[in-house]
């Protein structure tokens, strides 16, 4: 989400200035634009969305790219490293927008044979202590990692765009595992779970969450999802509603043409020119900090730091980042919600900028006979700014 530093020209930063439109949509409106702002930001919002609806095909030509051969010279592995969870590069001044440069010309050399996602296996394979103590369900040809804790009921927690299932407050998991048993999955590609340089969907998504079931030879789980895992869940209780004991929607969107865009200031914000001599964490702490309650950074700084400590610690790579924002685009046709039979909770934040609260209202309405409560002061981070009231609500519909 890294912006350009101030002042730069040429084709690297027009090349950054698309990838930027693309990364940052997270609902894309097919065609126009929901939010009812007006003017300027309103216009350079729209063309953002637009922007980034329309490049469906943009993580296959990064693969494309970085898959060619110039035979200049003896193939660059190192430039492979944006796609391995550990390995990423850490100097302050190398944003996004450098990564991905990266992505671009890995693999040049006649001599190179491996992508960058098959360069980032053969790395995980060599060092297969590091993720030892972790669980792993097979998902077609894809291993997905989760953590298994508590006991009681079982629920599928699934995290959001660009999120793994290790960033969750642990205060907050910590009260739920009294009461249930939490299967926190990492989505393909982030936290432990495997790479993968296919173009996947959210149904793709929601059929790895039931593999963690399958693994645990779980018939039935509650399952609670935010922002994209939101999405992911509503798709399990599509397709899989035998798999499903209640709904837990938080902070999350109906399928498009349902959706409301984010509100155009954030996007704005979250576009704007970074200083390369900023630490990544405090670059880090300014995006998450513009999706929660306008307080919330002041606040509770504390549970910021320790959220974005969490991301950088098991950073997701741009590669996924982008299949998953693929997948988002394709989450379309909300009239399939109407069967939805299973019990439903939608949670919404009203100071909610990345995904407004009328995003939960519509679900609310959208979901056959869903409870839906709005969370007052709440923004986009809704189990870190209302871990209690969260818990508390999720335990009158889950007990």
């Amino acid at each position: 989400m890294g912006g350009h530093a101030p002042g730069r020209q040429g084709p690297d930063a027009a090349r950054g200035r698309r990838l930027r439109g693309r990364v940052l949509l997270l609902v894309p409106v097919r065609g126009r634009l929901r939010h009812q702002s007006r003017g300027a930001d309103r216009r350079r919002a729209r063309g953002l969305l637009l922007d980034g609806a329309l490049g469906h095909a943009r993580p296959q030509r990064l693969r494309a790219q970085a898959d060619r051969h110039d035979g200049q010279g003896p193939p660059r592995q190192g430039r492979c490293r944006v796609l391995d969870h550990e390995d990423r590069p850490r100097d302050p001044s190398r944003g996004r927008r450098h990564r991905a440069g990266e992505v671009r010309r890995a693999g040049r050399g006649h001599q190179a044979k491996l992508s960058c996602v098959e360069a980032a296996r053969a790395r995980r394979r060599d060092h297969p202590g590091r993720d030892a103590g972790v669980k792993h369900a097979t998902s077609g040809a894809i291993r997905i990692h989760y953590q298994d804790t508590g006991e009681g009921e079982p629920v599928l927690v699934l995290n959001g765009w660009t999120g793994s299932g290790l960033i969750w407050p642990q205060a907050w998991v910590d009260d739920l595992a009294r009461d249930f048993r939490l299967l926190r999955v990492d989505n393909r590609g982030t936290g432990h779970s495997e790479i993968t340089d296919d173009p996947f969907t959210i149904s793709d998504m929601a059929g790895d969450a039931v593999a963690v079931l399958d693994a645990e030879g779980v018939d039935s789980a509650h399952v609670f999802g935010l922002s994209m895992g939101g999405m992911i869940a509503q798709t399990i209780a599509l397709e899989h509603p035998e798999r499903v004991r209640t709904l837990v929607l938080a902070a999350t969107a109906p399928p498009a043409p349902e959706n409301v865009a984010p509100e155009p200031e954030v996007l704005a914000q979250l576009l704007a020119p970074r200083d390369p001599g900023l630490p990544p964490g405090h670059y880090m702490g300014a995006i998450w900090g513009a999706i929660c309650a306008p307080d919330f950074p002041q606040r509770r700084p504390d549970v910021l730091d320790a959220l974005v400590a969490a991301v950088m610690a098991k950073p997701t790579p741009l590669e996924v980042i982008m299949l998953q924002l693929q997948a988002i685009v394709g989450f379309v046709d909300p009239d399939r919600l109407g069967s939805i039979a299973t019990t439903t909770l939608v949670l919404h934040g009203t100071d909610d900028p990345l995904l407004p609260v009328e995003n939960g209202r519509r679900l609310g309405k959208l979901v056959p006979d869903a409870r839906y409560e709005e969370l007052a002061g709440v923004g986009h981070l809704v189990p870190w700014e209302a871990p209690e009231r969260t818990s508390e609500l999720m335990r009158e519909v889950l007990l």
